[in-house]
């Protein structure tokens, strides 16, 4: 491979740790991440998206541990779009509502959406206000963009409707998993799932209310971690490793918990928890968001 772009170094710094490390140890990692990059924007080169912009935007989005496959798997294409949306690049949202339009349409209640819930979606899709980023943010390029607003759409939806006391049947979680396939509610359905979800209710509730704070920063309002830093009055290295430990800890908490519960060994548990592992983020949020 050439020299890396000056732009894997935005990557890299806004990247977990544990990534840094690994592009540092194989080279491998960083030219597929360059490739990637170039990918994303290729395939919009109407949106006139600093390269930069968008490498920072992907390392924040990688998960603690990264392969070539995992990397060349990533929905770069969507991810660009994603990112020239949230950083108001000049067509971006008009582009955002050619693509998209009908997915967000496809996640309304069936017949007649109630009036004004399609531009509430567009707006909570895309505009930031004060008190969060625009859910655009929260896109993680692992799985298709129009499929994930659909779903988000409809959780929107819902929480709409529950807030006016309409009802809700028609949209409910399950429907959601039959007409989407959302991995994230799939596996909140019973069995090991409702251990899991208690356990993870306990451990938050045994945190410390600073502790609960971040987290709901992070997982209910979207933070970014620069975000997060300022309200700490603390670096953004300080408050990634804050959150960091933060999540540890409630990790190892729940592992025990399902330990005791279920009586599984270390290779069981394991199992169980990687099944679970995309369900956290929404659980998470769930009971974070409940009041106290």
């Amino acid at each position: 491979m050439d020299a890396p772009p000056a732009w894997l170094a935005a990557l890299t710094e806004a990247a977990p740790p544990a990534v840094a490390a690994a592009i540092a140890r194989e080279p491998v990692l960083g030219e597929a991440l360059v490739h990637a990059i170039r990918r994303g924007q290729a395939a919009w080169p109407e949106l006139a998206l600093d390269a930069a912009v968008f490498a920072a935007h992907v390392g924040a989005r990688l998960p603690d541990e990264v392969s070539v496959g995992g990397i060349e798997a990533l929905c770069v294409a969507d991810l660009w779009l994603a990112c020239a949306c949230l950083h108001d690049v000049a067509g971006a949202h008009a582009a955002f509502e050619r693509r998209h339009g009908a997915d967000v349409r496809r996640g309304l209640p069936p017949g007649d959406a109630p009036e004004g819930m399609l531009q509430d979606v567009l707006l909570h899709l895309l505009v930031r206000t004060p008190e969060r980023a625009p859910r655009i943010a929260e896109y993680g390029g692992r799985g298709n963009l129009g499929r994930w607003i659909s779903v988000v759409t409809r959780r929107l939806a819902i929480d709409r409707l529950r807030a006016a006391d309409a009802p809700t049947a028609a949209i409910d979680d399950a429907a959601m998993v039959a007409a989407y396939g959302d991995p994230e509610l799939a596996m909140l359905r019973g069995g090991t799932s409702d251990v899991f979800r208690r356990a993870l209710e306990d451990a938050a509730s045994a945190l410390q209310p600073r502790e609960r704070n971040m987290l709901r920063y992070h997982y209910v309002h979207k933070l970014a971690i620069d975000e997060i830093a300022g309200i700490y009055r603390v670096s953004r290295s300080t408050a990634r490793r804050r959150l960091t430990e933060v999540r540890d800890r409630l990790t190892q908490q729940v592992r025990e918990r399902m330990r005791a519960q279920l009586r599984l060994d270390d290779r069981q548990l394991d199992h169980e928890l990687a099944e679970l592992q995309s369900a956290v983020a929404v659980t998470l949020s769930r009971i974070l968001r409940a009041p106290r």
